[in-house]
């Protein structure tokens, strides 16, 4: 059950009660008492209750509002302890509020002693500023010269301050042993982002921030247990109300959950340190084929959609192909308008290529003292055609050294 105890302005109590009464309730069963008030903006204290079964609303002073079926089928609340408490071991009824403990209830005498701390270095530093004058003669005199200005006038000795009192160094050492107290009863200060002293590097950091964050483990957990429960609701409320939501672009019907509410929210403490050292466990067991890409995306790299991520790599090594890079550039050209230009450009280039590819002779021939032919040419490490291992590297530029391939011919 769930009571929820808050206050409500009358105009809208008047539009709740008015609604069932004109029966706007699809045909459920309802009491109802129609709520009037002259002043609308008047606030009623008011109590909502909520079972499986049944819903009503009454005011603080027990008038009846209207009580009717719950047709959703659960409670719309859920709750949790956040894990500081505990019950006592004797304790023969059931109490709540041994478990209802924040995070500061244990603390709350440290902050006391904090607090007093501060109050009494602050009037320490108060008493010294403003240090009182005292004198051997009359007062009344003193105060006449202070209020004339600052240049008093007597005999040396005659005014003097009191002598404060020399606070002890452990007094203000006690309230660094009251911080380091609440630092190991509530959260280390880490988590604000402030550096410890001594800590100079980012992985000792790190490790310190992390082990502050295990401080909310036990929190974490309930509000994974809420977080799921809430959820479940939402999906019911979907199913039973025949709700149709976008969100995000996101669709959802209640043919898309066939009556199944079940969800499983997690909110885990990633250790920065320990998650890098299973992402190379994990790339070692990969590359030794005892564990599978989406494994290790999934258990180790933290991807939540690793088919997803599979079918992605597949089209960059799908648009990597030639052949693909060729028909998405004369698509991308086509799109411009300058597919016919490209066209143009290639018909020359072939062009160009058939003419320095012809046969061989007249001008150019043997008999006219041109270059012999391609196929009678020796190769640059002074192989001859046909001889041997033909030359496979080329140099970067004219620039770079090309070696002989020496020896290739005597090889095996």
């Amino acid at each position: 059950m769930a009571i929820k105890h808050t206050y409500r302005l009358a105009g809208d109590l008047y539009d709740l009660t008015y609604a069932r009464s004109q029966g706007k309730t699809k045909g459920r069963n309802v009491e109802v008492e129609v709520f009037e008030r002259d002043n609308p903006q008047e606030m009623v204290l008011t109590d909502e209750c909520w079972s499986e079964n049944w819903h009503g609303m009454f005011t603080a002073t027990g008038e009846q509002l209207f009580v009717e079926p719950n047709t959703w089928g659960f409670v719309p609340f859920s709750h949790a302890f956040a894990g500081y408490g505990s019950e006592p071991t004797q304790m023969e009824n059931i109490d709540p509020s041994y478990m209802a403990v924040g995070l500061l209830d244990h603390a709350m005498e440290d902050l006391l002693a904090q607090a007093q701390e501060s109050a009494a270095r602050h009037n320490a530093v108060i008493d010294a500023a403003f240090n009182p004058m005292v004198t051997t003669g009359d007062a009344a005199e003193l105060q006449q010269q202070l209020s004339r200005g600052d240049i008093l006038e007597g005999q040396r000795g005659e005014y003097f301050r009191m002598e404060m009192q020399q606070l002890p160094r452990w007094m203000f050492e006690s309230e660094q042993w009251i911080d380091r107290d609440l630092d190991m009863g509530t959260y280390n200060r880490s988590v604000a982002g402030i550096r410890e002293q001594g800590v100079s590097t980012v992985g000792q950091q790190a490790i310190l921030s992390t082990s502050a964050d295990r401080k909310f483990v036990a929190p974490a957990v309930q509000l994974q247990h809420l977080a799921s429960v809430s959820t479940g609701h939402i999906l019911q409320l979907i199913d039973v109300l025949d709700l149709d939501l976008k969100v995000e672009g996101h669709e959802i019907r209640p043919s898309d959950l066939e009556g199944e509410y079940s969800v499983n929210v997690k909110f885990e403490l990633i250790d920065p340190v320990l998650q890098m050292q299973n992402r190379e466990m994990g790339l070692r067991e990969v590359q030794q084929g005892l564990k599978s890409k989406q494994t290790y995306w999934a258990a180790d790299a933290k991807l939540e959609d690793a088919t997803g991520e599979e079918m992605r790599l597949v089209r960059d090594m799908i648009r990597a192909q030639p052949e693909v890079i060729k028909i998405l550039a004369a698509q991308v050209a086509k799109e411009f308008g300058i597919d016919q230009m490209l066209q143009e450009m290639e018909d020359e280039a072939a062009a160009a290529a058939a003419g320095q590819g012809a046969p061989v002779g007249g001008m150019g021939g043997p008999q006219g003292g041109g270059a012999p032919p391609a196929g009678m040419m020796a190769p640059p490490n002074g192989n001859q055609a046909g001889g041997g291992v033909q030359e496979l590297n080329q140099a970067l530029t004219p620039n770079v050294f090309n070696p002989d391939r020496r020896g290739t011919q005597l090889a095996g």
